[in-house]
């Protein structure tokens, strides 16, 4: 039976091919694009999975580019053209390290103890940083909405970017446009970025804590009766909450393809927006680092002792010529009241924005608040950080940016179909299948439970004046679940070992968070570790559960996260579909319930008076400041790294 071969595509309409254009090449400038042999038959149905606007039922591989080394694909490769781009990443990666440098110097110059007053530079610094990213969030939307409106557009210009010509407005972004049957197709030359639908979630949520926390900061300022300070500073939550909203929305949508709306000033606009999110995360930590060191270097006494009390004794330390130390005691001072002197700068701020119903609401939710709004902070700063970086990469890593180009479909009777496409469709039309996963969920709701109920009871024994047994029934419960997560993902190691390895690039934005969050954790139960082993009194029911948690702490961060890489490399294939489904699923709802826990409980590790005593109120300070909300972030991300990593890894079950 002689061999049927598929009928020939329609021909290209007259304005995209030349006059001496034949319908299996079309001319590039110097380059030429081949069809492929293997086109698909005119009237075969698309596949589920394939985007609505390839109407056309021609397919080409990403490998059916074929260029000539004069032509004119290979303008964003060539030397000049990566000057320009590494000129580009040059200049904004130095503006944003000197914002980020001014900013910081700015404000702990302020706090400090010297003749500046507070606040000094703050207004006009924020005023900067928030009102320069309001602009460039508010011209993104005006470009996008413009792109989108066609009464913006002439047929002219429509016509001529369809046309095989590469206009310079292409080469300048690194893509190439063409036309296929009259539909237009599109190669990017930069690495794409894939912001996980959960963690997208997880940013509208941290977005809503930073916005309440903004709101009543804003409406307390607004009922005060007299200014604290000047109408800039006062200006500046109003700004704040601007920005906040805009920057959740703009993260929220495709940051990549809304950031290219700004041509050459997007690397400058993305590293402005990504030093105003290091500021408002810089001055929250600073803020509270200050607050509580201008706090604690205050006695606190009841209003009904006449100061000086009877167990005062006052010691003062010295160093002779010689340099021996001596230390002088005594109980005979004088003691009187100075009516004229003047209160700290932070403390009478303080004062003034609490004088207020709302002021005193602000005050009580901040601790609360606080994590949210640094959450916020760190995906903001990591995903502007990795689209950055994207633009950089396009000159490095052109074997990835290749990764999510157009590739073959299989149509009806195709013979199989490529690995992208399969990834494409396990990794990203698949979702969570969480059948076969009961023992796990069920353990993972009885754990949520027990949090729940010991939020409870911490709030309700917090107001009753019983810190210490809150303290130690969150101490047990944190502790216990993550011992049990521990056992989990050693099991979930050995379960997962038999499977095959998947060789792929992995996302980087996950990578980058993932990583962060592991090394902040690390830090925080190495210093509540090294507190409580190195106490005075080991025995002690306060050293020894700050020792049991710090050290389960440490086995939970390196457990776990072995756990997740391997499986972030592994592939189950039909047979082993679903292996680990039941440690992933209890890791899951583990995590949500130490994030919980840890998000309205964080008081407990800031005001460790085990830590405090031993490293010092400032040191301890710093470090709680730092590493604890990225420990409540690495909990939340956990749970979206461990939900992407199984999807990934069952890419070819059926």
């Amino acid at each position: 039976m002689p061999a049927t071969f598929p009928p020939p595509p329609p021909p290209f309409p007259s304005g995209a091919m030349g006059a001496n254009s034949s319908p299996s090449n079309v001319s590039l400038g110097a380059g030429t694009v081949k069809r492929s042999p293997s086109t698909s038959a005119t009237g075969a149905p698309l596949a589920s999975f394939e985007k609505p606007t390839m109407s056309s039922n021609v397919h080409r591989k990403s490998t059916d580019v074929i260029t000539s080394p004069n032509s004119s694909l290979h303008k964003p490769f060539s030397r000049r053209r990566r000057l320009k781009w590494n000129t580009c990443n040059l200049l904004s990666s130095l503006y944003g390290q000197l914002i980020v440098v001014v900013t910081c110097t700015l404000m702990v110059t302020e706090v400090m103890d010297n003749t500046m007053p507070l606040l000094s530079f703050h207004g006009y610094l924020y005023a900067f940083l928030l009102g320069g990213s309001c602009i460039f969030l508010l011209f993104i939307y005006v470009s996008s909405i413009l792109d989108k409106c066609p009464s913006f557009s002439s047929p002219s210009s429509s016509a001529t970017s369809s046309s095989s010509s590469l206009s310079d407005a292409e080469t300048a972004t690194g893509t190439y446009r063409g036309t296929t049957c009259g539909v237009e197709t599109r190669k990017n030359y930069t690495c794409p970025v894939e912001v996980s639908c959960y963690l997208r979630v997880g940013l509208l949520v941290f977005g809503l804590g930073t916005l309440i926390g903004v709101g009543l900061e804003l409406s307390s300022v607004i009922t005060l009766h007299t200014p604290c300070t000047d109408l800039l500073n006062l200006a500046s939550p109003a700004l704040l909450a601007a920005f906040a909203f805009m920057q959740m929305h703009f993260l929220f949508i495709n940051v990549q393809r809304a950031s290219e709306t700004l041509g050459c000033l997007r690397h400058i606009a993305l590293m402005h927006l990504l030093a105003t999110n290091v500021a408002v995360w810089f001055r929250l930590m600073l803020w509270g680092i200050y607050e509580e060191s201008v706090t604690r270097a205050h006695r606190k006494y009841a209003t009904s002792i006449v100061w000086p009390p009877a167990d005062f004794v006052h010691r003062e330390h010295a160093i002779d010529e010689s340099g021996n130390h001596q230390v002088f005691v005594t109980k005979d001072c004088l003691w009187q009241p100075d009516e004229g002197a003047s209160t700290e700068k932070f403390l009478s701020l303080d004062d003034c924005l609490r004088n207020s119903t709302l002021g005193h609401i602000w005050q009580r939710a901040a601790p609360f608040l606080a994590p949210f709004i640094a959450q916020y902070c760190v995906v903001a700063i990591a995903v502007l950080y990795v689209v950055w970086d994207s633009y950089h990469s396009v000159c490095t890593k052109q074997s990835c940016s290749q990764l999510y180009t157009v590739s073959t479909y299989p149509t009806n009777g195709s013979a199989g179909s490529s690995y992208d496409t399969l990834r494409n469709r396990g990794g990203r039309d698949r979702g969570a299948d969480c059948q076969g996963g009961s023992k796990g969920l069920f353990l993972g709701l009885l754990v949520l439970a027990s949090g729940i109920i010991v939020l409870i009871l911490y709030f309700v024994l917090s107001q009753e004046g019983l810190e210490a047994d809150t303290f130690v029934a969150t101490s047990v419960l944190h502790a216990v679940i993550q011992a049990l997560s521990a056992a989990g993902s050693l099991l979930g190691l050995i379960q997962i070992s038999p499977l095959s390895v998947r060789h792929s690039c992995s996302a980087p934005l996950a990578g980058l968070l993932h990583r962060v969050g592991v090394l902040a954790t690390l830090s925080y139960a190495a210093f509540a570790c090294a507190a409580a082993a190195a106490g005075a009194d080991i025995h002690d029911v306060s050293h020894a559960l700050l020792l049991i948690d710090g050290g389960a702490m440490l086995l939970h961060a390196v457990t776990q996260s072995l756990f997740v890489q391997e499986l972030d490399t592994r592939q189950a294939d039909r047979k082993n579909c679903r292996k680990g489904l039941q440690v992933v699923t209890f890791l899951v709802f583990a995590n949500l319930v130490l994030w919980l826990m840890e998000s309205f409980t964080n008081q407990n590790y800031l005001g460790n008076e085990v830590a405090r005593s031993m490293f010092g109120p400032l040191t301890w300070a710093i470090v709680a400041r730092v590493t604890t909300p990225l420990v409540i972030f690495y909990r939340f991300h956990s749970c979206v790294f461990l939900v992407e990593a199984w999807r990934r890894s069952r890419a070819r079950c059926g």
